[in-house]
């Protein structure tokens, strides 16, 4: 076929049955075979899929799916494909890590957005209390599967920006088990929609001399 079936080897086993027309050697009843895919590894797309009231952009205190999956429909990996990903853009985050609610750990104040699920998280059980570790964020395809998602939520933290545009890029990096394919990003824009506020100036009458 011409699909990517991971770099674990498939067998198959032939055993002979007994029979009377013959005699089977004890040191030979069986023989077995390793199956190895020698098709080029599958590229690895990403897109959000979320249908937003504006094309690619997100507003404040809503959430953004993103789909990472392998180009042709076909191909299935018999092993867990760990993506690599990175995230970049004017959008705030320092440590790009999804919350680990376990733990009680969140989006800190001052970011932006946060990937409440879909990426994996190490987590530094030794320290009081346990800290996320900052890795390299990653989406995991399981085997048997063409696809996984995670999910990027923009914070409502109730200020109004001047500017009320970031943006908030996810690229495929370099890994095993795949290649990055031709769409191997993808941008959304955050948009603020918090109110700036009103100044009104009032002059009142108040006694004045020269």
């Amino acid at each position: 076929d011409a699909f990517y079936e991971g770099t674990i080897a498939e067998t198959v086993v032939l055993t002979l049955n007994s029979s009377s027309n013959y005699s089977i050697d004890p040191n030979a009843t069986n023989a077995t075979v390793a199956i190895t895919s020698n098709d080029p590894l599958p590229q690895v797309l990403i897109e959000a899929v979320t249908v937003q009231p504006v094309p690619g952009e997100v507003n404040e205190g809503v959430s953004q799916v993103f789909r990472v999956r392998f180009a042709n429909a076909g191909d299935v990996s018999n092993e867990d494909t760990n993506i690599l990903l990175s995230i970049s853009g004017t959008a705030t985050n320092p440590n790009l890590l999804e919350d680990a609610s376990s733990i009680g750990l969140g989006p800190d104040d001052g970011d932006d957005f946060w990937i409440s699920s879909g990426l994996s998280v190490q987590v530094d059980n030794t320290a009081t209390p346990p800290t996320l570790i900052t890795t390299t964020p990653t989406v995991v395809i399981a085997a048997g599967q063409n696809e996984a998602f995670f999910t990027l939520d923009a914070i409502a933290d109730g200020v109004a920006a001047d500017d009320d545009l970031e943006t908030v890029t996810v690229q495929v990096g370099t890994g095993t088990g795949y290649t990055p394919g031709t769409t191997n990003s993808a941008t959304v824009t955050l948009r603020d929609m918090d109110v700036l506020p009103t100044v009104t100036n009032i002059l009142r009458n108040s006694p004045s001399g020269e």
